[in-house]
């Protein structure tokens, strides 16, 4: 069985996205997923240019990612986890 794929969009950078990245990994840890072990995660970073998010989200699910992911995390983190709230069809 293939590797469910994650896809992480953020409209900043990895720098500024380091806590929320550590807290996105643990609510997967928390829920017996750990990446790099049973989970991959396809992060790509906007850095502020906000027009390139529709960009990364369709890259995003040209990849194949997983859409939703069914765990107990905050709502404000489940959005990097469902890119199929851009629409892109």
């Amino acid at each position: 069985m293939a590797t469910p794929v994650i896809g992480f969009l953020s409209s900043r950078s990895p720098a500024e996205s380091e806590s929320v990245v550590a807290a996105f990994r643990q609510g997967l840890k928390d829920n017996g997923y750990v990446e790099g072990e049973n989970i991959a995660i396809e992060y790509r970073w906007a850095d502020g240019q906000y027009e390139e998010l529709p960009n990364l989200a369709k890259e995003l699910v040209s990849r194949q990612v997983a859409k939703k992911l069914g765990l107990n995390i905050p709502s404000t983190l489940r959005v990097f986890a469902d890119v199929s709230a851009f629409n892109l069809r």
